[in-house]
């Protein structure tokens, strides 16, 4: 973990004036926290803190509105063609959502289109106006979230006689689209309470004045306010002013539960039906679940989901959601473990500001993902891109830290991009792939002419200072009433200085969400503390040990009961190991980076449900981990509850063991059950590692492959035969020239590889004459006869059956070792209970002739 700064804002805070503690109900607490958040007058703390009194600002605030609106009502008058263009992200779908929704109840002769992530992008398409003006016979066009910087795709559709209204929120271009209507918060003076809403909240403000002109009761407003809610969150505006009130309005709405999409999309992520919803459902159960469908799927799905009024509908699309959802998670720790082992192998990072990559392997939808996940690791910029081959493009996603201003530094850069935009803390743009090797010179040169040393730490800002007393149901309460939080006002972090543990406790399937029970002072009284994602890895801490905590705080209701519970974003112990290097350095640079083949072999249905695996793939420092797990029990490796997967004629292993503690395939007698197995070497294919769980039956297993940080995944065909040859020959006894016997288990495990390999490998030594084979099938054992007068290996051999039999066996090894260092635990513990069929070409089978 990245070294860290706690900060306290209020150090940085004057005093709080009598009026302003009076005015948040005589509690000193919250009058700090509502300082810390900008809010010093009285009348601005009353009115934050009582949302029912907020008056909210009319939508005529928009220079245009009068004239879209006017536009709109002429459109459902004559029944013109309306067309609703959105963006594919939650802000746009909501969007497109609420025009769409609110037009058809005026009976207006109205449609929506939302582009595809992958082939149409950001922004007005004029391939897909085109399309659209033809085949709709299209009169009025609205956008929402989207169409500010599109001048000559408007300038297309005032060719076509069609009028142009502009709803959106992002930055304006020098020079605007000759839209019929703009109505953008981008116009209004910082000042406006729409000075940041959504691309969802413009969209509401417009349909909220349409639905006043038309005289429509208010309860058609209000039924469009659990959309506005979900854009507004998800698209982290801030939550200040107007945006706050919308969302509050938003969450009652839906709370009443009525609209058939939301309600499928929480059954199907399991949520409970009697659990209010918050602004926490909003951001990190609906919204990931639109995300995924507009980053892998077709985005306007998300749109129908949320409109429809057919129950069984909702279900199948709230069902695909999921699946998306699920799927994007697995892309995302996929896209994240194939970024490390390239940092690791490139050693980049140990002189670089940046992280820049790109594969023409990954989903655009999810390296926008990707980049915060590293971020959130590595804390620096981070630039991911893919590569479009057709195009001949790579198309970057870029997220920021705080002190870099992406929008402001990339502009250095503009001379390269085809395309871009973005803000400070994220951009986007693409550039040609022939440009790709100038672009990471530039903007790796860039980054550490303007980033420091002091910049790469991270900050994490705490309000206040507690006691163990100020935590009780009175902070709930306070806390309740500055909700709903987001961006500008997020949910109070505090700090707590010298907690003492009492006791502490690993959960979740992988062991890596920590919970502590803290001992208060007073007697008998005790805090749970939860740090989820803490680590299977880190170091646990001492009984008694003082430890300082950053913390939220919440209520939590299980069985019943209802109790004050921690939720914890750091802590500083003692006992936790300073941080440490992370990357190797290795001089060699690769440009793109494949994505794994996932294997598929069909081996023996074997259950390990109750086998614990914990991951240590691209760990740091693994010297010192070894050391750590293995150094209680170095003097007595009998009794060591570790055993060593590594095979091979040399163990590449770090440290010096006594041999006790290494295990093969082969059944020797010294495994440890209900030990634990660390994976040093990787099994080469899925046979093998059922047969190795099966053998050694561990209850943990470490994935680690540090085995391939030495030698590589695999070997050329000619380099490999090469080796099998030499181990064969150094089975014949000294000075002897009469057949030997060998054990196939036995030659696989000296080479480290499978028995298709072995075979293809034996078949094709015999066909070039190096030896004689007869098999001995009932004992799984072959005769051999060295030729010692034999050719040359690097002899062209490329058409031979056995030879392509022999390198598609190569090839395989290859795959599945590179899936089991790239894919996420979780896909790799379902192969361990399910039958794959191999996923690549189609191949000719093995085929070993054989003297019987």
């Amino acid at each position: 973990m990245a070294r860290r700064i706690w900060k306290y804002k209020e150090q940085a805070l004057a005093a709080v004036s009598p009026a302003l503690v009076e005015a948040c109900g005589n509690q000193p607490l919250l009058a700090k926290l509502l300082a810390l958040r900008g809010i010093t007058e009285p009348a601005e703390a009353g009115a934050f803190l009582n949302l029912t009194d907020y008056q909210p600002t009319s939508g005529m605030e928009f220079p245009d509105m009068a004239k879209a609106v006017e536009r709109i009502q002429q459109a459902i008058a004559g029944q013109e063609s309306i067309l609703v263009y959105g963006d594919f992200d939650v802000d746009g779908i909501t969007g497109t959502a609420i025009l769409y929704e609110c037009l058809k109840g005026l009976n207006a002769n109205v449609s929506y289109y939302v582009p595809s992530r992958h082939t149409e992008g950001h922004g007005l398409n004029a391939g897909a106006l085109c399309r659209l003006v033809s085949s709709r016979q299209l009169k009025v066009v609205i956008t929402t979230d989207t169409g500010s910087s599109n001048f000559n795709e408007v300038n297309l559709l005032n060719g076509l006689k069609v009028d142009t209204i502009i709803t959106d929120h992002h930055e304006l271009p020098e020079h605007l689209p000759q839209a019929l209507a703009i109505l953008n918060p981008k116009l209004l003076a910082p000042q406006s309470p729409f000075a940041m809403l959504s691309g969802a909240g413009v969209a509401y403000k417009l349909c909220e004045i349409l639905l006043d002109e038309i005289g429509r009761p208010a309860a058609d407003k209000e039924r469009l306010l659990d959309l506005c809610a979900i854009g507004t969150v998800v698209d982290l505006v801030p939550l200040l002013r107007e945006n706050r009130y919308l969302v509050w309005r938003g969450l009652q709405v839906l709370n009443w539960g009525e609209r058939l999409g939301i309600k499928a999309i929480l059954q199907e992520a399991n949520v409970n039906d009697s659990t209010p919803l918050t602004e926490q459902t909003l951001g990190f159960t609906i919204g990931p679940r639109l995300n995924a469908i507009g980053r892998l799927s077709d985005a306007s799905e998300g749109v129908e989901l949320l409109i429809t009024q057919d129950k069984e509908r909702a279900r199948q699309l709230a069902a695909k959601l999921e699946q998306m959802n699920r799927r994007r998670r697995d892309l995302v720790e996929e896209g994240l473990i194939q970024a490390e082992k390239h940092l690791q192998y490139t050693g980049e990072l140990a002189g670089e500001n940046a992280v820049i990559l790109a594969s023409p392997d990954w989903n655009q939808g999810i390296v926008g993902l990707v980049a915060t996940k590293l971020i959130e690791k590595y804390y620096r910029p981070c630039f991911i891109g893919t590569v479009d081959d057709d195009s001949q493009e790579v198309r970057f996603s870029a997220r920021s830290i705080e002190g870099f201003d992406m929008h402001q530094n990339l502009q250095a850069l503009e001379d390269m991009f085809l395309r871009w935009g973005g803000h400070s803390g994220a951009a986007g743009f693409a550039i040609r792939l022939q440009d790709l090797d100038k672009l990471k010179t530039r903007l790796f040169g860039l980054c550490r002419e303007r980033i420091t040393d002091e910049t790469l730490i991270p900050i994490i800002w705490l309000d206040l200072k507690l006691t163990p007393d100020q935590i009780n149901p009175y902070l709930i309460e306070m806390i309740n009433n500055m909700a709903p939080f987001g961006q500008g006002n997020p949910l109070p972090v505090f700090g707590m200085e010298q907690a003492t543990i009492g006791a502490q406790k690993m959960l979740g399937e992988d062991r890596r969400h920590l919970k502590l029970i803290l001992d208060l002072p007073e007697k008998g009284r005790h805090l749970e503390a939860i740090h989820w994602n803490w680590g299977a890895d880190n170091a646990k801490l001492n009984p008694s040990e003082k430890v300082n905590l950053a913390f939220t705080v919440e209520e939590n209701t299980f069985n019943g009961a209802t109790k004050i519970q921690l939720l914890l974003k750091d802590l500083d112990a003692p006992s936790q190991p300073k941080a440490q290097s992370r990357f190797m350095t290795k001089p060699q640079s690769i440009e793109t980076i494949t994505s794994p083949v996932i294997p598929a072999k069909a081996g023996i249905h074997i259950h390990h449900e109750d086998t614990q695996w914990i991951d240590h793939r691209g760990r740091e420092n693994l010297d010192g981990f070894l050391y750590h797990i293995l150094g209680p029990s170095l003097d007595t490796p009998e009794q060591a509850q570790y055993r060593i997967y590594c095979e091979g004629t040399q163990h590449y292993f770090p440290i010096p063991l006594a041999p006790q503690y290494f295990c093969t395939r082969m059944a020797n007698g010294t495994h440890a059950p209900q030990g634990q197995l660390l994976l040093w070497d990787l099994p080469p294919d899925q046979e093998s590692l059922q047969a190795l769980l099966k053998t050694y039956q561990p209850q943990v297993v470490h994935l680690i492959g540090g085995k391939y940080q030495t030698i590589p995944l695999s070997r050329p065909p000619r380099e490999f035969l090469q080796g099998t040859l030499a181990v064969i020959t150094r089975m014949q006894q000294p000075q002897s020239t009469a057949p030997f016997v060998v054990h196939l288990p036995q030659l696989e495990s000296l080479l480290s590889s499978s028995k298709s390999v072995v075979m293809a490998g034996l078949s094709l030594l015999n066909r070039l004459s190096y030896l004689n084979l007869r098999a001995m099938p009932e004992t799984r054992q072959f005769e051999i006869h060295l030729n010692p007068a034999s050719g040359n290996l690097q002899t062209e051999c490329d058409s031979l059956i056995e030879y392509q039999a022999f390198a598609n066996a190569l090839e395989e090894v290859q795959q599945f070792r590179t899936w089991m260092m790239t894919a996420p635990l979780s896909v790799i513990k379902s192969g361990l209970n399910h039958t794959y069929e191999f996923q690549t070409d189609e191949r000719e089978p093995y085929v070993v002739h054989l003297d019987q």
